[in-house]
């Protein structure tokens, strides 16, 4: 709110909330915590690739996990549809629109994760680049 009010008044930069991250919980009232959790909230959702990566890939890959929920609802979609007589069009065409909903955020995730996983590679290209000549000839 005080964002919009501050560009309402012509001022387009907004508060810079890693002061608030930063400060003592004894130190600052209730708004103050508040907007300090608000900055770690931001500040985690700006990680780097291969941390968000990790995440991802442990919920995707733990046991009923993500993968399983999104292979159960998709199995489960699959199921429904073939109960449906054949003129039941509009929900034939539901279920296939839910099905391939859950299809797409599931490759979304493994996109996710095999990002992180070519961030990693990345990092030690430009790790190994850092050595010296004499010793890239070993690696």
């Amino acid at each position: 709110m005080i964002a919009a009010i501050l560009r309402w008044f012509g001022y387009e930069r907004t508060v810079d909330l890693s002061l608030w991250a930063d400060a003592d919980d004894d130190q600052l009232t209730e708004f103050g915590r508040a907007q300090k959790a608000r900055a770690l909230r931001e500040r985690a959702m700006t990680e780097d690739k291969l941390h968000r990566a990790g995440r991802w890939k442990a919920f995707y890959e733990e046991e009923g996990g993500l993968r399983d929920v999104l292979d159960g609802m998709c199995h489960a979609y699959f199921e429904r549809h073939a109960s449906l007589k054949v003129n039941e069009h509009d929900k034939q065409y539901a279920l296939s629109l839910a099905n391939k909903v859950a299809r797409e955020l599931d490759a979304h995730i493994r996109s996710i994760v095999e990002t992180g996983k070519l961030e990693a590679h990345r990092d030690h290209a430009r790790r190994i680049e850092q050595l010296p000549a004499a010793k890239r000839r070993w690696i």
